[in-house]
């Protein structure tokens, strides 16, 4: 049986798209009220609820600011929260600018992918899920109960989302194994560097988003 071939397009580099950057690690009482922690660099930064909402939105990945506020103001109200009782819109922006500032949250702009490379020498990106095969040049992840089918460049990016290996690490073996595959097929190299972190980076947003979640749930 064929599996259905998810053809990949580059994403609009307009935008700017929004990573958690951290492990979760839950809630915990703190001065009576209680907080969400959130481990950075062997640090513990204890947020408020707020503060969570967003973070915790944000790790769906793929999403500009303007999608997490819009999900994180339907989840609350889904939870019974109310807009002037509870809190005010502008207090989505404070703590996401709080986010920010703390790395908590990290914002791609994919038109200047080399700057954001060089920014965060010591990000890592984790992969998630396991492959369960391959079908007409189409690779099967599941992930979160579903199956997710991608190109083989997708793949080999997927792979190299380890712990083992940085964000600029994991782009100078792509830069290198993209170029040597051009040069053993008799071709010349001569795009700009800066176009081929652009694709590497939007194959990093396209994994992570919810849109490329499109196999049958178990």
């Amino acid at each position: 049986m064929k599996v259905a071939v998810v053809k990949m397009a580059i994403v609009n580099m307009g935008k700017k798209y929004i990573f958690s950057a951290g492990y979760p690690i839950g809630f915990s009482p703190k001065k009576d009220r209680e907080y969400y922690n959130i481990q950075l660099n062997n640090k513990m930064y204890p947020v408020n609820l707020l503060s969570a909402f967003v973070w915790m939105e944000a790790l769906k990945g793929g999403q500009t600011k303007l999608d997490i506020i819009d999900n994180v103001l339907g989840e609350l109200q889904l939870k019974g929260y109310e807009i002037g009782r509870d809190f005010k819109l502008e207090d989505i922006d404070v703590v996401y600018d709080a986010l920010l500032a703390t790395s908590l949250l990290i914002e791609i702009d994919a038109d200047n992918i080399e700057s954001l490379i060089e920014a965060h020498p010591n990000l890592k990106t984790v992969r998630t899920g396991f492959g369960i095969g391959i079908e007409d040049d189409t690779i099967t992840i599941h992930n979160d109960a579903k199956d997710i089918y991608i190109d083989s460049l997708e793949y080999y990016i997927w792979q190299l989302s380890s712990e083992s290996r940085t964000l600029k690490e994991s782009y100078s073996d792509y830069y290198s194994s993209v170029t040597m595959s051009i040069e053993q097929l008799g071709g010349t190299f001569n795009s700009e560097q800066n176009n081929l972190a652009k694709l590497f980076v939007s194959k990093l947003i396209d994994l992570r988003s919810e849109e490329r979640r499109v196999g049958k749930e178990c």
